[in-house]
Order: structure tokens, then C-alpha cells, then sequence
């Protein structure tokens, strides 16, 4: 864990003291949208807490839409001392457009009783990636379709977490995966992994800026880029839409390492990313319930 929170204080570049304070008050704020969220949402989802009893027993929230669409599947990973509460929005955003979310808590995180191992491997930690891949696992078992396309998601340390284990364990099958706010230490290569979607706050923690546009320059490996402008759904985006090895890159505009979280934009690129590398694009705007 201190390994974890060192690489964000060199990422932020600012003193510990402060960046602790504006990550509890940060918290704290979106742990409230959070909570509003869900209220406002219940009438297009159902929700159902329990632990998945593996080698790692995880607790998992999965947030089921009323009117499923699709084979894809999300499973959602939070930050450096988040929680699935703090990812909520993203799996109501998906509910919407049909689309079924695990959001899990990390060991030493959340709902989690099993503490956490500070072991790692390479720039990996064993637990954290045994409990993702757990419940990756669970979510192909319990699949109300036969082949479901999985989506990793994760934010800050979560981007960590699922990024070692998609570029270490090709044959997870993963369809595709998103970064929000990253701190990958590994670069993606130009296959793996398989759809890839980056994104930062236009204010994240400083280091996180020129990572996430070198994880999007090592993904593309020479292909030539192309941008999409637009007022808030601007993006860069290299390979073939629905090929396999697509690469975005957005930056949120007036978001944070945290306020990203419940900006509806980041919630619109993931939509949007989603339709282009599946297809099936929802009619669901998120920004038309922003505010």
C-alpha cells in the first residue's frame, strides 16, 4: 500500500499533508453524488451485495439493468482508498444503456475483511489481480448469455490492477478496458490490451497527464492518430473501431483525479467507446442527467 501511495505523491508532485486533505474532502463529496445517484436510479436497475468465496473472498455490488441489452458485461475497480460506493455512477451510467456491472472492493479496501498485501511482483500485486480475476471469473460464470464480451474499468490504483492483468494474462479474453486517471507502470503494446480507452481529468494529478498520453502513444506503436473535437467529447483515437486494438485518449474538461468519477462526460466517452467497439450504441445521453 505505501508503494501504491508513493507513486501518486510523485504523480501529484505536491505535499502529502495536502493531497491527503483534498483526497478525504474528495471522498467525501462523491461519496454524497454517489448516494444520489442511486436514488434517482433505482427504477432502471436492481442491486445485490454479497462476497465472492474464493482464494480472496471479495465483496462485490452488481447492479443488474431492468432491460438488458447486448452481451457485455463491466466489472468497475475504485482507487487508491475508494470503494465500489465511489465507482457507483459508472454501472448506473452503464445500467442504462443495458449493460450488467460488478464494481468489487479490494482487499484492504471498502467492505473488504481480508487485509492488504503489500507483496508485489514487478510493479504487480498477486492479490489484487487473484481478486479481480475472481471475480472476472464469476461474472462469465453467472452470465446470462452464453459468450459475454467483459469490460475491465478501473480508476487510479484500479487502472493498476486491471492493466497488469490484461497485459500479463492475454488469454483472459478481456474485450476491452478502460483507464481512468492511470498509473499503469507497464506500457500497452499495440494488441494488448484488446480495446483500449484512457482517460484523465483536464485537473488530474500532474504525472498522470503525460502517462496517460504515453500509454496512448505506446498502445498506437506508430499507427498515425486522428482526433474527434467537440465541446465535451473530444477524443484521440488510433486503430480500427471494432478491429480488436482500437486506443482513445479524452481528457474530461474542469475534472480531477477525483470530480472525474461523477462527471457525466467520463460516463458519455466510456458510452460512446462502448458503441464503437461493440456496436448497438445506446440512446442514453448521461449528460442529460448531470447537475
Amino acid at each position: 500500500m505505501a508503494r501504491v501511495w508513493q507513486r501518486l505523491m510523485t504523480l501529484g508532485r505536491q505535499p502529502r499533508m495536502l493531497v491527503s486533505v483534498a483526497v478525504l474532502m474528495g471522498l467525501l463529496a462523491v461519496y454524497a453524488v454517489a448516494f444520489g445517484q442511486v436514488r434517482g436510479a433505482e427504477a432502471h436497475l436492481t442491486r445485490q451485495q454479497f462476497i465472492i468465496s474464493g482464494s480472496v473472498p471479495t465483496p462485490v455490488l452488481r447492479l443488474s439493468p431492468t432491460v438488458p441489452q447486448g452481451n457485455v458485461i463491466a466489472i468497475i475497480v475504485h482507487g487508491y482508498s475508494g470503494s465500489k460506493e465511489l465507482m457507483i455512477g459508472f454501472g448506473i451510467a452503464l445500467a442504462h444503456s443495458g449493460i450488467p456491472s460488478y464494481l468489487l472492493d479490494l482487499p484492504g479496501h471498502g467492505a473488504s475483511a481480508v487485509p492488504f498485501a503489500t507483496t508485489t511482483v514487478d510493479n504487480r500485486n498477486p492479490q489484487l489481480e487473484t481478486a479481480l480475476a475472481e471475480v472476472v471469473d464469476y461474472a462469465r460464470a453467472h452470465s446470462a448469455v452464453a459468450q459475454p464480451q467483459i469490460m475491465l474499468i478501473g480508476h487510479s490504483l484500479g487502472t493498476q490492477v486491471v492493466g497488469e492483468y490484461v497485459l500479463h494474462q492475454p488469454t483472459s479474453a478481456i474485450a476491452a478496458t478502460v483507464l481512468i486517471s492511470p498509473v499503469l507502470a507497464d506500457l500497452p503494446t499495440i494488441t494488448q490490451p484488446a480495446n483500449l480507452l484512457i482517460m484523465y481529468g483536464e485537473h488530474d494529478l500532474a504525472g498522470i497527464i503525460p502517462l496517460a498520453h504515453q500509454l496512448f502513444v505506446a498502445g498506437c506503436a506508430g499507427q498515425s492518430s486522428s482526433d474527434s473535437p467537440g465541446a465535451d467529447n473530444a477524443f484521440q483515437a488510433c486503430g480500427v473501431a471494432g478491429g480488436g486494438a482500437a486506443r482513445r485518449l479524452a481528457v474530461i474538461p474542469g475534472a480531477n483525479h477525483i470530480t472525474i468519477l461523477t462527471d457525466a462526460r467520463s460516463y458519455w466517452q466510456i458510452q460512446q467507446f462502448i458503441g464503437a467497439t461493440f456496436g448497438g450504441a445506446s440512446a442514453y445521453d448521461p449528460r442529460a442527467d448531470d447537475g
